[in-house]
């Protein structure tokens, strides 16, 4: 804690603390200075009056006082409050407080409170002027109050300054089309943070600290992120074919991940996770994947292993997240990972073994294979994650999963409905909050599992042709074994000598299951919906008492 609470001084107090200097010093300006408010000879009562009577290069001034105004400028001028205290441009939830049309103006040393009444209204825009790309203003000094929307919004501008701003319970920074070789740099933010989207080029953002609130960067080229201190707050996300990007030097403290969501040739290096998520790679294309460079960061002085287009790999034990892209032959064994938004990621690679590894308290897939074959995960402890214990997805073939303990997650096991031939055997999936396993790609084995204290034991979602053998069903509470198929497929899937302990003596097991109908109608949102039947299928002979299966170790399930 005497970490957070050091960021959070040193970035809080230059922003909050009083201004003592009665006239803060003027930008040099080769115009006049007009007065808004107190109580000199010919000052003005309006700020906006004193606008529409200035020019280029002009300075306004406002006193101190409560200013109930939508302000237009539409020249090149300083709009400099006394104190940006007490200097306050009150909204009244009414549209832009400020809005900008040319180059070159300043803003600073104000308080703008209770802005915005429509959906894009702001704080301060600044946009194009009747077609033109307007450049150079600077946003500086100021505090932004209960902004509904955005503080401070730029559309079809570049080369602008934000900085030194503090912005409280309002929508943060936002750049929006055609923007470029912006500055967002040691601005506050508390309950928001920035966005920067619409092909962003050359934009800096910099130095800033932001609690409860995260930074987004999306469709971008050439950006960088570096040197901001993210406190209880969300991710730094790179999105939607972003190239090119820089993030380093930023510190989360009790907050998200960097998250690098179809993007390519980002830059991520040392980076500092503390008690915070770590780095999360997303997309369907191997590019999304190992374009980047990715070194140097840690989560809790731990690292975060990050190996591409490698054979042979052979992680650390102390590594505190593995990512592995389009490798051949490896190794992930013996870490201990806990508490990040992924555990182990695999990728587009092959023959990797997973093994005799802990991963607890992971908020989704602990071991998360994409697009990979012939992986062995196995003697792993897969426990308390908050979605899936291990998933396969994407193109994934010819995995075994295997002598795992995975116990007490929302689901145990996830394949996805691109994946076969995958086989899941001897594991004990046990207090499971939802799914046992989920299944709903084809051709897959699941066989000699212990399926035990479970919400729903086995779920195979439009999945065929697989087998499932000589698993035992104990005390799972909604169901132990369902599926839902078309019509056209209702008996492709053999279940052979399971263990059910409500099974009868001698008899059958019937497998319950709900059947897709030929017969659809389109509902209100204009998506067709099919009408459902029962189905059955049938163990034909279920094992009397349970199947002995050696799961080659003991698992914690308290």
């Amino acid at each position: 804690m005497g970490i957070v609470a050091l960021f959070f001084l040193m970035s809080i107090a230059p922003s909050v603390a009083v201004d003592t200097v009665k006239k803060p010093i003027m930008p040099i300006s080769k115009g006049e200075t007009l007065y808004v408010g107190g109580t000199g000879e010919g000052n003005y009562t309006s700020i906006q009056d004193a606008i529409d009577n200035a020019s280029d290069g002009d300075t306004v001034f406002v006193f101190s006082g409560f200013y109930y105004e939508a302000i237009r400028i539409r020249d090149q001028i300083n709009l400099i409050g006394e104190d940006k205290n007490t200097t306050i441009i009150e909204g009244e939830k009414r549209h832009n407080a400020i809005i900008l049309y040319d180059h070159y103006i300043t803003i600073s040393g104000f308080t703008i409170n209770n802005t915005n009444d429509w959906a894009n209204d702001c704080g301060i825009e600044i946009q194009n002027a009747w077609g033109t790309h307007t450049t150079h203003n600077t946003i500086t000094g100021n505090i932004f109050k209960n902004q509904r929307n955005e503080a401070i919004s730029v559309y079809e501008s570049s080369y602008n300054t934000i900085t030194d701003n503090l912005i409280i319970k309002s929508g943060g920074i936002s750049t929006g089309s055609y923007c470029s070789y912006n500055v967002i740099s040691n601005n506050t933010f508390i309950g928001s943070g920035i966005s920067v989207w619409g092909s962003p080029k050359y934009t800096l953002i910099s130095g800033n600290h932001i609690t409860k609130g995260g930074i987004t960067v999306s469709r971008g080229l050439n950006n960088a992120v570096r040197n901001n201190v993210i406190e209880n707050g969300n991710n730094i996300i790179i999105t939607w074919d972003t190239t090119n990007n820089i993030v380093e030097n930023n510190v989360l403290i009790s907050s998200g991940t960097i998250i690098l969501d179809e993007s390519t040739n980002s830059n991520v290096r040392f980076n500092t996770f503390i008690n915070s998520k770590g780095i999360t790679i997303s997309g369907n294309k191997l590019d999304y994947w190992n374009t980047h460079e990715i070194e140097n960061n840690n989560i809790n002085g731990k690292p975060i292993c990050y190996y591409k287009d490698e054979n042979n790999v052979a992680v650390p034990s102390n590594a505190a997240q593995v990512i592995i892209v389009n490798c051949i032959k490896g190794s992930v064994r013996n870490l201990n990972i806990s508490n990040v938004q992924y555990g182990i990621q695999i990728a587009f690679s092959t023959y990797i073994i997973i093994s005799l590894n802990s991963c607890k308290n992971i908020i989704y897939p602990a071991i998360r294979c994409y697009t990979s074959s012939n992986l062995i995960i196995t003697n792993n402890l897969i426990k308390n994650n908050s979605r899936t214990g291990i998933s396969i997805s994407g193109d994934s073939i010819s995995n075994k999963i295997e002598y795992n303990c995975i116990i007490q997650n929302m689901n145990g096991i996830e394949i996805g409905s691109k994946s076969s031939l995958n086989i899941i055997r001897f594991n004990s999936i046990s207090g499971n909050q939802n799914y046992g396993v989920y299944l709903s790609g084809s051709k897959n084995e699941v066989s000699k599992n212990n399926f035990e204290q479970n919400k729903m034991g086995l779920f195979l979602d439009f999945s065929y042709n697989n087998l499932i053998a000589n698993n035992n069903f104990i005390k799972n509470s909604k169901f132990h074994a369902s599926y839902k198929v078309d019509y056209k497929k209702t008996q492709d899937n053999k279940w052979k000598r399971n263990y059910y302990d409500d099974a009868f003596l001698f008899l059958p097991k019937l497998i319950w299951g709900r059947v897709r109908t030929r017969y659809s109608w389109m509902d209100p949102s204009g998506d067709i919906s099919y009408f459902y039947r029962n189905g059955i299928n049938f163990d034909w002979f279920p094992r009397i008492i349970p199947f002995k299966i050696d799961t080659a170790q003991e698992c914690d399930i308290d």
